[in-house]
């Protein structure tokens, strides 16, 4: 898979589960659980807001965090160093490790919006990690 592709699925791919919890939410939660919802409200919406804070600090270290994974995977490879199959799977795990880095809390931000929180932090936060992913796949290094 291209670079580029990778980079957009991985970017997509926090805001797409998003809308398959909500999916399933809407189907599966019975009426006991939305009142839960609105229970844990006023206490999770100050969670997902100070997550979304943890999202920019995430995607302001995702370019740097890339580039130390980066070094340390390609400096890991010895032997294989010059082999073209070990160089891009080093660059395709650096990748997905620094990706992860910017979206964990991102991710942490969409519970807390299936067990109650205000949409408007959890999506501000998602799209920052979706920025953060596309920075990285920017301004990462590459094989």
């Amino acid at each position: 898979m291209r670079r580029s592709t990778l980079v957009a699925v991985l970017a997509v791919s926090s805001p797409v589960s998003l809308g398959a919890e909500t999916l399933i939410r809407k189907i599966v939660f019975t009426a006991d659980m939305r009142e839960m919802r609105a229970l844990l409200n006023p206490f999770l919406t100050p969670v997902a807001w100070a997550l979304l804070g943890v999202t920019g600090l995430a995607v302001l270290l995702g370019v740097p965090a890339h580039h130390a994974m980066h070094k340390r995977l390609f400096a890991r490879l010895g032997e294989r160093a010059g082999d073209p199959a070990a160089r891009a799977s080093a660059d395709t795990i650096a990748l997905y490790l620094a990706a992860s880095v910017v979206q964990l809390p991102s991710l942490v931000a969409a519970m807390t919006f299936t067990l109650g929180a205000d949409v408007t932090p959890v999506l501000a936060a998602l799209c920052a990690a979706g920025v953060g992913v596309v920075l990285i796949g920017a301004f990462g290094r590459r094989a």
